[in-house]
């Protein structure tokens, strides 16, 4: 078979195989199944696959290979483990399959090593037990649920396919687990995997939409501290008509335009991941099914019901700080306005000012040049005259005084015509110039 040289991307077999990425596993009830989720942020590979490597270890098995970000193993002849690597958090799922009276006496916790999760990175952010009630197992009365959730509300419905009943009170244990009892009414195992892996995602994604919440939290009151300062400085700028105040209300302003900076961008990371994973949670919720059982809520009522105020605060703490960034740029639009308009008003009088000290320069000019015209055309009559003293005593007949008096309004006249064209001529320089 021909293959043609195409230059592919190097992640072009990874991004494929993404599409099959994190099988169910096939559960045969009657089962019981623990999973764990440590959240590590932003720790490394090598980190995430500590507890991993601590098991297989432990348990004499091939881990997997480096990199990898799903690893399914079997540790013994009944216990199996399915690993998976998410973007901030890792998850351990362990699989029982044996029969069992009690569905949550610990029994499967306690085939583990006791110090393995000292070794895991991260901090445990969930954690969960699921037992599978076999077909052929008499369908418990509420007495007994009641005494497996110790007394606390139960919720529950029936799958999509009725082919199970799901229980749980959805609240933490003296064990440190939340309990989730499945009876198998007529599942497959694929089935049955596939519902157990979304009640594990259910939990885990849940408990990681809700990191958010503690953020939206605190940063409610200092939002509002700013919210507050921006009313007042945009107040201030109203009120104030003194120009020299503006260069104290722009440094306010963009101090505060700091801080909303600053607190957006160690927020909107966070409350944005917890949008992401309660829209990821709300798909698991609606192919986990509404079809209720007689007399008790369904977990999705639940778990929307009790979800909804707090991913309403994460969304309303975003909104908030991109309605506050928006204000604060438009109080400083206005503020370099208002600078503009006052800088431009300066620009005027200065203007004004120049062009009246240029017209004064002006009539001084030409009163200097009037003087000038005097002093040159005195001291030009005075060599006239001097000529006129040489030429007489040569022997000419010249009378001194009409002489000279004829001189003057020539020489006035002469002068005066030159300076006016040397005035000219400097100003047609000048113009040339421009």
């Amino acid at each position: 078979m021909a293959t043609f040289p195409l230059k592919e991307h190097p992640d072009r077999e990874w991004l494929a195989m993404e599409l099959h990425s994190r099988p169910p596993i096939p559960v045969l009830s009657p089962a019981r199944v623990l999973h764990l989720g440590f959240y590590t942020g932003e720790s490394g590979a090598d980190e995430d696959r500590i507890g991993l490597d601590r098991l297989c270890r432990f348990f004499g098995i091939q881990g997997p290979a480096p990199d990898t970000n799903h690893f399914i193993g079997q540790l013994n002849p009944t216990l199996r483990i399915k690993w998976e690597r998410h973007t901030e958090f890792v998850s351990y799922t362990f699989y029982l399959d044996e029969p069992f009276d009690e569905p949550f006496d610990g029994q499967l916790i306690e085939r583990l090593p006791l110090d393995w999760t000292d070794e895991c990175p991260g901090r445990l952010l969930s954690a969960v037990q699921i037992a599978i009630d076999p077909k052929d197992a008499p369908e418990r009365d509420m007495a007994e649920l009641n005494q497996i959730f110790k007394g606390n509300p139960i919720f529950g419905n029936l799958t999509p396919s009725q082919t199970s009943k799901i229980y749980s009170d959805m609240r933490i244990h003296p064990d440190r687990f939340v309990r989730i009892l499945i009876k198998d009414v007529d599942m497959s195992k694929w089935r049955a995997g596939r519902l157990v892996q979304r009640l594990s995602e259910i939990t885990s994604y849940r408990m990681m939409a809700l990191l958010g919440l503690p953020v939206a939290r605190a940063a409610i009151p200092q939002l509002r501290q700013m919210d507050l300062g921006l009313a007042a400085i945009a107040a201030e700028m109203k009120d104030s008509k003194d120009p020299n105040s503006d260069a104290e209300i722009q440094r306010r302003l963009t101090e505060l335009s700091a801080q909303i900076e600053s607190i957006t961008t160690s927020t909107t990371y966070r409350l944005g991941a917890s949008r992401a994973y309660y829209a990821i949670l709300l798909q698991r919720l609606s192919s986990l099914g509404t079809q209720r059982i007689a007399g008790l809520q369904t977990l999705a009522d639940l778990i929307e019901r009790r979800m909804e105020p707090a991913m309403a605060t994460c969304e309303s703490t975003l909104s908030r700080q991109h309605d506050l960034s928006e204000r604060a740029a438009r109080v400083a639009g206005l503020m370099r306005s208002r600078v503009e308009v006052f800088q431009a008003e300066q620009n005027r009088q200065l203007l004004a000012s120049m062009d009246h000290r240029a017209k004064l320069q002006l009539h001084l000019q030409e009163t200097v040049e009037g003087l000038s015209v005097m002093v040159v055309s005195y001291y030009a009559i005075s060599l006239c005259g001097y000529v006129f003293k040489s030429i007489k005593n040569l022997g000419a007949p010249i009378n001194l005084d009409l002489a000279t008096g004829i001189a003057v309004p020539v020489v006035l006249v002469t002068v005066w015509m030159g300076m006016r064209r040397m005035r000219k001529r400097f100003a047609k320089l000048s113009g040339d110039a421009h």
